[in-house]
């Protein structure tokens, strides 16, 4: 499955006052499609920070839950992220 579109942050607090970070890509046709740290893998060396504000195409295995307006996409292993038109 792969995503493309624009990356967002958003921080939101938690009822422990803690911070909580995160990540989305919003694809063209409106669509919100979460990014995870966990998706990504303890090894990956990719940092979802580098990338928020800019058009980005994700690559990995995902699915699709809901019906309706509740419908969304979430990827449960994130292969790749890259910047649109680059290759790597």
């Amino acid at each position: 499955m792969t995503v493309s579109g624009k990356i967002a942050k958003k921080e939101t607090k938690g009822k422990d006052d803690k911070t909580y970070i995160f990540y989305s890509v919003t694809t063209e046709d409106g669509k919100t499609v979460r990014l995870t740290k966990f998706a990504l893998g303890k090894k990956s060396k990719v940092n979802l920070e580098d990338f928020v504000d800019a058009k980005v195409t994700a690559t990995g295995q995902g699915y699709e839950v809901g019906k309706g307006k509740k419908k969304r996409i979430i990827l449960k292993k994130i292969e790749k992220v890259a910047k649109a038109g680059d290759d790597a």
